[in-house]
């Protein structure tokens, strides 16, 4: 489903934006940086602490789309959004790829794809001048994600 929605580029660098004394957002200079490092802590993860860093980037990106749209900045708040919704989506494949399901793991990733489902209703209705109906796919993986993990 991911595959159909439209993705907005980011901002190019001399579109992003330097800052101070705010959280590093997707249109500030340095964010590229970020991901890199991001990258990093991925590649070296493995097993249950991966799935938990997918987790955490996946918060990470749905904050900052939610500040994104604070500024106005509707499209690169979808297109964040909508990285954080590919975290969780690999984090739930990582987890049912498994071969040693923890408990805590399920649970931990449930809540997750819970908050994040809420979050993304609650955004939607904060977008004013682009299509927002891309939330509603990604509203939709959830919960075919959400039922497989329970399965």
């Amino acid at each position: 489903m991911s595959s159909q929605l439209k993705f907005y580029n980011s901002p190019k660098v001399s579109e992003r934006k330097f800052y101070i004394g705010e959280r590093i957002l997707p249109d500030h200079v340095f964010y590229p940086l970020l991901m890199i490092a991001d990258k990093i802590i991925l590649k070296v993860s493995t097993g249950n602490r991966k799935i938990y860093v997918k987790i955490r980037l996946a918060d990470d990106r749905l904050y900052s789309a939610e500040m994104l749209l604070e500024k106005n900045q509707e499209g690169l708040a979808l297109s964040t959004m909508t990285k954080s919704q590919k975290y969780l989506i690999t984090a739930a494949q990582d987890f049912l790829g498994s071969s040693t399901k923890s408990d805590l793991v399920r649970k931990d990733l449930l809540i997750a794809l819970e908050d994040n489902m809420t979050e993304l209703e609650k955004c939607q209705k904060e977008f004013k001048n682009i299509d927002a109906n891309p939330i509603n796919d990604l509203l939709i993986e959830s919960s075919v994600l959400i039922g497989q993990i329970k399965d």
